[in-house]
C-alpha cells in the first residue's frame, strides 16, 4: 500500500512541477549542460575539462538528493502529524523522485565521454545506471539524517548551505591530495569509493566485483538503518513542531 501510494504522490509531483513546465524535462538537465558547457568552454574541451565536467555532474546528482533529503521533516511535517502512515509513503515518492533526477544526468555523462574522449563504448557503461542510484540513496540517506538534526537545532538549517561544499572539497572531484587530513577524510568518504569503481568501469572496461559488493550492500544497508530512523523519531519531531 505505502509502495502504491508513493508512486502516486511521485506522479502527482512530477505532473504538478515537469508536466506543467512550459520546458518540461528540459530543466532536469539544464544545470548539468551549464556544468559541462563552462568547463568545456574554459578548458577548449581539454581532457582535463571533460573529466571535470563529468565530475560535476555526478556531484549534482549527489547535492540534489542530499537536499531532496535535508528539507524531508520541514516540507512534510504538517502531514505526518496529520496522517503519520504517510511517512513510509513519502520516502517512497522522495526517493523516486530523486533516483529518477539523477538518471535523466547519465545520457549527459555518455555524451560527453563519447563526444570528447577517446574512450570507447563498452557494454558495462550500463551500470551505470544500477550504482548512481545506490549513490543517491546514500547521499538521500544523509539528508534525511541532517533533516532530522536540523529540525530539533535551527542553527543546522543554515549548515544545509555548506554541506554540498564540503561534499565537494572531500569527495575526488576537483583535487586529489596525496596526504593530509583532506585525504584521509577522502579515504573513508564512500562517495570517493563510489567514483574509483566509476573509473574502474571507464578506463578498464572492467568491474570491481567486491567493492562493488560491499558499496551495494553499504548503501542499502544505511538507507534501510536511515529509513527506520526517520519512522523511530517522527513522534518526537512531531512533539517538538507542537
Amino acid at each position: 500500500m505505502a509502495v502504491y501510494t508513493g508512486w502516486e504522490l511521485f506522479k502527482n509531483h512530477f505532473k504538478a512541477t515537469v508536466g506543467s513546465s512550459r520546458f518540461g524535462l528540459l530543466w532536469e538537465i539544464l544545470p548539468s549542460l551549464f556544468w559541462c558547457v563552462v568547463f568545456i568552454y574554459i578548458q577548449e574541451g581539454g581532457s582535463a575539462a571533460i573529466r571535470l565536467a563529468i565530475g560535476m555532474v555526478i556531484y549534482q546528482m549527489i547535492t540534489d538528493s542530499f537536499r531532496s533529503g535535508s528539507g524531508f521533516f520541514h516540507k512534510n511535517l504538517p502531514l505526518f502529524i496529520q496522517k503519520p502512515g504517510m511517512i513510509h509513503a513519502t520516502i517512497i515518492h522522495v526517493t523516486i523522485h530523486s533516483i529518477i533526477s539523477g538518471l535523466f544526468k547519465v545520457p549527459i555523462i555518455y555524451a560527453m565521454l563519447l563526444l570528447f574522449t577517446d574512450i570507447p563504448f563498452h557494454i558495462v557503461w550500463l551500470y551505470f545506471f544500477l550504482v548512481f542510484p545506490l549513490m543517491i540513496i546514500l547521499s538521500l540517506s544523509l539528508g534525511l539524517v541532517f533533516s532530522f538534526a536540523s529540525y530539533l537545532n535551527r542553527d543546522l538549517t543554515q549548515i544545509s548551505y555548506i554541506i554540498p561544499l564540503l561534499i565537494l572539497v572531500f569527495t575526488p572531484i576537483i583535487f586529489i591530495p596525496e596526504n593530509g587530513f583532506v585525504s584521509v577524510i577522502q579515504g573513508i568518504n564512500p562517495f570517493s569509493h563510489w567514483l574509483y569503481l566509476l573509473k574502474g568501469l571507464l578506463l578498464n572496461s572492467a568491474l570491481q566485483v567486491e567493492r562493488c559488493i560491499f558499496l551495494t550492500l553499504g548503501s542499502t544497508v544505511i538507507f534501510g538503518f536511515t529509513w527506520k530512523f526517520i519512522c523511530y523519531t517522527m513522534p518526537y519531531v512531531a512533539e517538538e513542531a507542537r
